[in-house]
């Protein structure tokens, strides 16, 4: 057996892309089984609860008597609410937007390192193999 700098480019090439496709679809696998496993409600309790909690907070608005001054406003029960509304129906729609593009990501990345795996693993197992006899 001897070195051969062409087949180890070849193994080499075959090992990073091996390694490129599980990540990339370890990604995808991940993010779909994180998506059906942890609920919408869960998610913004457990990561994002502080955006639903600030809306009880005061608004800061500016003075009426000097304008470039600001005081604190006390937010109506009506204002809370629709506040955690539309913060709740912005995590979700950002959730569902950061698994799709993570999906995507894995996806795509995952697809071009399977590509350079089956580009050049056929040869170096072939290199290998006349290589052995």
């Amino acid at each position: 057996m001897h070195f051969s700098l062409f087949r180890l480019y070849l193994a080499l090439a075959s090992l990073i892309g091996l390694i490129g496709f599980v990540v990339g679809y370890g990604t995808v696998s991940y993010t779909l089984i994180e998506r059906g496993i942890i609920s919408d409600d869960e998610y913004i309790t457990g990561s994002r609860g502080y955006e639903i909690r600030a809306c009880e907070d005061p608004l800061s608005v500016a003075d009426t008597k000097s304008p470039t001054q600001m005081v604190q406003k006390a937010r109506t029960p009506e204002e809370i609410t629709k506040c955690k509304k539309e913060a709740h129906d912005r995590l979700i729609v950002e959730r569902g937007y950061n698994a799709k593009t993570s999906i995507i990501g894995g996806s795509v990345w995952g697809s071009l390192f399977l590509l350079v795996f089956l580009g050049h693993f056929p040869f170096f197992f072939r290199a290998y193999r006349r290589e052995e006899k």
